[in-house]
């Protein structure tokens, strides 16, 4: 093994060591004076070195410039892997700000010249943020999480307001039950629920007399909220356009079933018997 030293003028010095190995390595400088911080690279051939084209090191940051349109790549293997830092002054696509991605189909890039940030899967267009601000998606906004939502807490608010976070929507079927009530020939319902009010829609076709007791329609999709004020509302009869009321208590799945004067069904099917009612009952679910 060799050691070859080089001493300043004044004091200290730099070593360069051969390691003891077979052969005779050798390598050859370039025969130029490179720029400030520009660094050395292989040419191709081995031994001999050559100043890199915009490739430098100041200390700190290390920067490239790969072509007069891209001023900066980082690629691994093919294209699996990528980083562009685009510099060019006009037109679209990557040349023209960001580019970070798995390979050139998928990941963010950021367009400097129309001011907009895109993703991107499948060579597709997900999503994208306009100059402007605004966000718009190509697929549906999924939350992971429950009790997360759209908080618009930025908007003006009445006095006693609660929340701003708008947290559930849901639309369905639901099957409504009569109890006490005639037997309904024809029982169907939806519902669709926002955050925490539901509206359930219903139709029923009664039959013949179901007894005197006081009747209920049970199986509403979710739970009334366990406070006041209280639900309340109609049912419309569509052959005769007679009504009869409902009520909804709360932390409750039913609706009490009362007569167009006031009174619960008890003793007074006649009013319901034969009838096909239509309706949409809103409420508060827990």
């Amino acid at each position: 093994m060799s050691t070859i030293k080089l001493k300043g003028s004044s004091s200290g010095e730099a070593e360069v060591t051969v390691a003891a190995a077979a052969g005779t390595p050798t390598f050859t400088l370039p025969t130029t004076v490179g720029s400030a911080n520009q660094l050395l690279k292989n040419s191709g051939t081995a031994g001999t070195l050559e100043y890199a084209n915009n490739l430098n090191f100041d200390g700190s940051k290390l920067g490239l410039g790969c072509t007069p349109t891209v001023n900066a790549q980082i690629q691994s293997s093919g294209t699996n892997s990528l980083l562009k830092l685009a510099g060019s002054t006009s037109g679209s696509g990557i040349n023209d700000g960001l580019d970070v991605g798995i390979n050139g189909s998928d990941g963010i890039l950021w367009n400097r010249e129309n001011g907009i940030i895109q993703f991107a899967t499948n060579n597709t267009e997900r999503g994208r943020f306009t100059a402007g601000g605004d966000f718009h998606i190509t697929g549906s906004l999924v939350m992971a999480a429950a009790g997360k939502g759209i908080d618009f807490s930025d908007t003006g608010d009445a006095a006693g307001a609660t929340s701003e976070l708008l947290d559930d929507y849901e639309e369905g079927t639901w099957t409504p039950a009569g109890t006490n009530l005639p037997t309904p020939s024809v029982s169907t319902g939806k519902y669709m629920k926002i955050g925490h009010i539901v509206h359930a829609w219903w139709q029923m076709e009664f039959g013949t007399d179901g007894g005197n007791a006081i009747g209920y329609i049970n199986n509403l999709p979710y739970t009334s909220e366990n406070s006041s004020p209280y639900c309340g509302g109609t049912a419309w009869d569509y052959r005769t356009s007679s009504t009869v009321n409902v009520h909804m208590s709360s932390n409750s799945t039913y609706l009490y079933w009362y007569t167009d004067v006031g009174n619960n069904c008890n003793g007074d099917d006649s009013r319901i018997e034969g009838k096909q009612f239509r309706a949409c009952t809103t409420y508060r679910a827990a």
